[in-house]
């Protein structure tokens, strides 16, 4: 192992350095900074990259807040700021998560989200404004860019690697690095980066309108919740993964504040500057309404999950009689009875777990946990056709998703529909992380159906070049 961390030190100093200096330069629009790329995107190339991307982090957080309302007036504000910002020209567009876990998070691009996790512990409509002036100041900075330009390094540098090397276990470790090098890149951002984010995520506020003081009050409540949950887990691990938390932060952004805006000092008032809006306390009092029913959801989804892996069926209905009833006081929200599908599914009752994921899909069309527990069901029941509609649709919402692309190779396998079976694990294992279980399961029944390319010893794409 020893001998596989210094073929990797070389190899990113020399081959990734060299690949940087060979394609040009990348500039933080913000500072006016040039520093060295692999990739350096035009504006329309990376708000292409957010929304490809876009749709699994949807799918990830169980899908959109179904609150149109609260949805367009949280629109206008990001919006309001990103026209503010030193990128005023790209389309930010922004997204409720119905996701319990408190986060925030921006794509390349402009794309902006917040889950209803973190909105309902925001009390006043400046902390919203700031923690979204905060990604916006991502954004602007390009952060994403450079994060990948790393991950590009990393991922191409032990691609090589792994070829090197001689030590089968070395080149297991190498090849798990380049299919998870990059995403462990894109995680988080630099001490600097979070630095110069926070004074953007105080600057735009403020330029939109909003007293920027306000926001040090989120990081300084989410530092006590760390604090009191011993180092961090939780609810708050993602929160945390991705935005370090430390008092040293809260000083840096009162200091900023206190030197752009003298007169913010300490709790002087700020005529003119808004904190919170009567549309914004409407709003928030919905969704903080809703928390209860959807902690219950989140309690009982978990220990429906823990039983069924043990096989205890007794206890999964009862988790799921508490889904049911907490959704029996949110009858317009669509993740209750797709949980309560998935969860009727796995205890063999299909027939009642169709009637819910279908009710979950009228409620909300472009749920992806329903339409793909449905696809699952009907394959599991021989309707392959209806299956691969399901699967289809599935895909369609997650053009990323190898399980999707998987249920749907499983349906044209079942009809006997052995071409497209083919090109859809092809799709599968193209979508998949090198050595991931996803690939792996596309080239199995790739395998099967055709041996000629995908038997042993062959490439994932088939020996063509």
């Amino acid at each position: 192992m020893a001998r596989l961390r210094t073929f990797l030190i070389l190899l990113l100093l020399g081959a990734g350095l060299a690949l940087s200096l060979s394609s040009g330069c990348m500039t933080d629009p913000v500072t006016g900074k040039r520093s060295l790329g692999l990739v350096n995107p035009t504006d329309e190339e990376e708000v292409l990259q957010g929304r490809q991307y876009a749709p699994s982090f949807v799918a990830e957080f169980d899908g959109v807040y179904p609150d149109p309302g609260a949805a367009d007036h949280l629109s206008g504000i990001v919006r309001r700021i990103g026209s503010l910002s030193h990128r005023p020209d790209l389309p930010y567009r922004f997204t409720l998560l119905n996701s319990s876990v408190p986060n925030a998070f921006a794509l390349p691009g402009g794309e902006v989200f917040m889950t209803r996790g973190l909105l309902a512990r925001l009390g006043e409509e400046s902390q919203f404004a700031v923690v979204m002036a905060h990604e916006i100041g991502h954004v602007n900075h390009r952060h994403s860019v450079k994060a990948m330009n790393d991950a590009l390094v990393v991922g191409l540098g032990t691609t090589l690697l792994a070829g090197s090397l001689k030590d089968e276990r070395e080149r297991e470790v190498a090849a798990g690095l380049a299919a998870a090098g990059g995403g462990l890149l894109l995680l988080r951002f630099s001490r600097d980066q979070e630095l110069e984010a926070d004074d953007r995520g105080a600057e735009y506020a403020y330029g939109a309108g909003y007293d920027p003081r306000r926001g040090t009050k989120v990081f300084e409540e989410f530092a006590r919740m760390k604090r009191e949950a011993g180092g961090g887990g939780g609810l708050l691990e993602s929160w945390v993964s991705s935005h370090p938390l430390d008092e040293d932060r809260v000083r840096h952004l009162e200091a900023e504040i206190a030197r752009r805006w003298p007169s913010l000092r300490g709790n002087a008032s700020a005529p003119g500057l808004t904190v919170s809006t009567p549309e914004w306390s409407a709003l928030h009092a919905r969704i903080a309404a809703a928390e209860e029913s959807y902690a219950k959801l989140d309690r009982a989804r978990s220990a429906a999950a823990k039983a069924l892996a043990k096989g205890d069926g007794g206890e999964a209905q009862r988790a799921l009689r508490e889904v049911e009833a907490a959704g029996r006081t949110l009858p317009s929200h669509g993740l209750f009875p797709a949980v309560e599908g998935a969860i009727l599914h796995a205890l063999g009752d299909r027939r009642a777990a169709r009637e819910r994921l279908e009710r979950a899909l009228r409620l909300q069309p472009d749920l992806f946990l329903a339409r793909m527990r449905l696809a699952v069901l009907e394959n599991d029941e021989g309707r392959f056709e209806a299956g691969a509609a399901a699967a289809r649709s599935a895909a369609e919402l997650v053009p990323g998703s190898v399980e999707a692309r998987l249920e749907l190779g499983r349906s044209f396998e079942g009809a006997g529909h052995r071409p497209q079976a083919v090109a859809a694990y092809e799709a599968a294992a193209r979508v998949a992380a090198s050595g991931s279980a996803g690939e792996a399961a596309a080239l199995k029944r790739l395998a099967v159906l055709a041996p000629e390319e995908y038997g042993p010893r062959k490439p994932k794409d088939g020996g063509r070049r």
